[in-house]
């Protein structure tokens, strides 16, 4: 496969654009997110949900819990598979970012403030081959990344954390079981906003197209 063949569009909200809109909003999204929204007991929290079911109602038209399974390991996707509509997704949020990953194929899609994550933190989730390259700064520079040791460690977080959705385990799964793991994946990273590192996970090569959502 050609990297144009598999294009995996990625969609970023920011929570303030659904913050005075939730009357508006909570009618279109999937009850699943609304109740999910209204169980949630931080603002921010309550915000990411309604933005989570929002970007899926807007870019894949699900506003029915019927449109939905949700795996054993909490992951959803679309319950019936068309082939008039890119049908593989994945979700991820941190701070007031909320992202959704839409592709022809498995895909798996995370970001995180770089400050949270520290090397303790990626010893306990990567393979002792990657965690050792970080620790000894063994990383090649990166453009964006500029040899910044914390935007680095969260590119390691993010991409293990993609690629465990792209499998839809999550963390039932123990990434240091397998110390190829991030060999065996196509893998792409990025810097927002200076402080958060988005990672995309894809079993083929791809490019991403990036979409910002303004407004309602």
């Amino acid at each position: 496969m050609n990297i144009t063949d598999n294009i995996i569009d990625i969609y970023i909200i920011n929570t303030s654009t659904v913050e005075d809109e939730t009357e508006r909003v909570l009618p279109m999204i999937a009850p699943h997110y609304a109740r999910k929204y209204e169980k949630a007991k931080v603002t921010n929290v309550k915000l990411q949900e309604l933005c989570a079911g929002f970007l899926l109602y807007k870019c894949l038209g699900i506003n029915k819990d019927e449109q939905l399974t949700i795996s054993e390991y909490g992951k959803p996707s679309l319950n019936v598979q068309s082939i008039e509509k890119r049908t593989q997704f994945s979700l991820s949020h941190s701070d007031h970012y909320v992202i959704l990953a839409v592709s022809d194929t498995p895909v798996g899609v995370d970001i995180e403030r770089a400050d949270r994550v520290t090397l303790p933190i990626l010893k306990r989730v990567l393979p002792s081959v990657y965690y050792e390259k970080l620790k000894k700064k063994m990383f090649p520079p990166e453009i964006g990344f500029e040899n910044d040791d914390q935007l680095m460690y969260a590119k390691y977080w993010t991409s293990v954390e993609a690629i465990l959705k792209a499998t839809g385990t999550g963390f039932i799964t123990d990434p240091r079981s397998n110390p190829n793991l991030m060999d065996e994946w196509y893998l792409k990273s990025s810097v927002l906003e200076k402080h958060f590192v988005m990672s995309c996970a894809s079993r083929t090569p791809f490019s991403i197209n990036t979409v910002l959502i303004e407004s309602i």
